[in-house]
């Protein structure tokens, strides 16, 4: 009986001492595991950090990137306000000369037109004149002259009469030729003046397509900053958003910050380096002082 119970107490024992080293081995897994986790713990802290010091930067970098566009956003309206004046003050310029070539030829015109109507006058006077002289000279040679007179008296009145009427027609032929000269003058600066107001309507039309160009570059810049703006939100809603910025990973938003930045940079270039609205000196076709259209800055 005893050695019954001897037996049944050492089998027993040796299955506690197997179960002790169940448990052993048991408990050094458990404590492998714990370190095992404890390690990832650690690395996923140091993980968290890195996210939020990554978050932290990204928002910085979006805060000054915003204030960057409305920096820029208040320079392109500045900058549109200042090329929508000068547009307008250039149209009032390119007005005023226009109208005071317009008025000054057209008077230089008209004198020229009233003079040669007032030498054509005296031109047909002269020739009336001369006329009446001939008819006088021709009914008084056929008369015979005074009674008194002798033939040579009246040979020398003849002679004087003629001479007059020879100076008379040397007058007369000058005059013409002054009038036709005076005449070519007119149409040469009638054709000068058609000339300057071609210029002037050039000037106007590279005004006017110099400003549809400033147009639609200030569009685009406008539409540009609406998309970089449309990003900033959308990214700063995706990194504020309940925890996602931790667990996405940060290439993807490194990446289009610095695609951000780099239009933002290439947009304040582009802005600072617009050239203002410029037009190129245009000389006018008489090449008389007074008739260069110089830029307008």
């Amino acid at each position: 009986m005893t050695k019954k119970i001897g037996e049944e107490l050492s089998i027993e024992n040796q299955k506690l001492k197997a179960q002790i080293v169940e448990t052993g081995r048991a408990l050094l897994k458990t404590r492998e595991t714990s370190a095992k986790l404890e390690d990832e713990l650690h690395s996923v802290r140091l993980n968290l950090l890195k996210e939020g010091n990554m978050k932290d930067r990204v928002l910085d970098e979006l805060k000054r990137a915003a204030r960057e566009v409305a920096r820029l956003t208040e320079a392109g309206e500045q900058l549109k306000k200042r090329a929508d004046k000068r547009q307008s003050d250039m149209g009032q310029k390119i007005n005023e000369i226009h109208k005071m070539f317009v008025l000054n030829s057209t008077k230089r015109v008209e004198e020229e037109m009233v003079n040669a109507r007032l030498d054509l006058a005296s031109l047909g006077k002269g020739q009336a004149s001369l006329m009446v002289r001939l008819e006088e000279v021709d009914r008084y040679l056929r008369c015979g002259g005074a009674q008194t007179a002798t033939v040579g008296v009246q040979t020398t009145l003849a002679a004087d009469r003629m001479s007059q009427f020879e100076e008379a027609g040397r007058d007369t032929a000058e005059m013409v030729i002054r009038l036709r000269e005076e005449m070519v003058d007119c149409k040469s600066q009638m054709i000068e003046t058609k000339q300057q107001n071609e210029v002037l309507r050039q000037i106007i039309r590279d005004l006017k397509r110099s400003k549809e160009e400033a147009e639609l570059v200030e569009q685009e810049d406008a539409a540009r900053i609406a998309s970089l703006e449309r990003n900033f939100l959308d990214i700063r809603q995706f990194l504020e958003g309940s925890g996602r910025a931790t667990q996405q990973p940060t290439v993807n938003l490194a990446e289009e910050l610095e695609t951000l930045r780099r239009e933002l940079g290439e947009l304040k270039g582009r802005q600072r380096t617009a050239p203002n609205p410029r037009f190129r000196t245009q000389t006018l076709p008489n090449n008389r002082p007074g008739n260069t259209q110089e830029n307008w800055r």
